[in-house]
């Protein structure tokens, strides 16, 4: 008698339907990307900051005062960092287990802000429309990559935390939209001016301070109920 003339056992179907990666995956996939975000990212961004080796001898405070190009592209991509790796942080506090899918949206969406000591150097040494649009899609193209991959993973009942609820999700859509939006107009300002564009990105905190408003705001609440 063929196989499949067998009934699937309950066993069977539930082994079926298990993610493929069990817990200590996912705690494997964290620590490397931790380790992307705080080796790799943030260690290069603070490498390309330096003193110009035909420095030797000369006056150190015009020296100083030609590098706060670099140091004021360092902060700020340094925030942008410390802000995905949160937003990073916060969703796999959701997480029960992974999927293939989301292992290979997570490796893309680290290999994305992986580009942006690249795109950081040509900000701090070029401040130009190309430079501006660059450094920008790179971000922009950061935080929709991680949406895509964690809203794969939040559809699937196995993958995530019943404490997941829809006003939680609505939260970190919000967040996400953002600086997609911030970034995105920056990217139309530039080809103007590229200084304004870049001083619109200041436009993400009061942003970011609008969102939580909204999140907390009853009348919006009870829209979205």
């Amino acid at each position: 008698m063929p196989h499949s003339d067998f009934p699937e056992t309950t066993a069977d179907a539930a082994e079926a339907k298990r993610p493929e990666f069990d817990r200590f995956a996912m705690e494997r996939v964290i620590l490397f990307s931790d380790a992307v975000y705080a080796i790799i990212i943030i260690t290069l961004l603070a490498l390309d900051v330096r003193l110009p080796q035909s420095a030797a001898g000369a006056d150190l405070v015009p020296l100083l005062v030609a590098t706060l190009p670099k140091l004021g592209s360092y902060a700020l991509t340094f925030l942008v960092v410390a802000t995905l790796w949160r937003v990073h942080l916060r969703r796999f506090r959701y997480l029960l287990a992974i999927d293939s899918k989301f292992v290979s949206g997570n490796t893309l969406q680290l290999m994305v802000p992986g580009l942006l000591p690249f795109s950081t150097s040509l900000l701090s040494g070029h401040l130009s429309p190309l430079a501006v649009t660059l450094y920008a899609g790179n971000i922009m193209a950061t935080s929709a990559i991680a949406w895509l991959s964690w809203s794969h993973a939040r559809r699937q009942p196995e993958l995530v935390s019943a404490l997941l609820t829809a006003t939680a999700q609505r939260e970190d859509d919000r967040r996400t939209f953002v600086p997609i939006l911030v970034f995105g107009m920056s990217i139309a300002l530039a080809w103007w001016s590229p200084k304004w564009a870049a001083t619109s990105w200041l436009l993400l905190l009061p942003g970011n301070r609008f969102v939580c408003w909204l999140e907390r705001c009853p009348v919006v609440s009870r829209i979205q109920r």
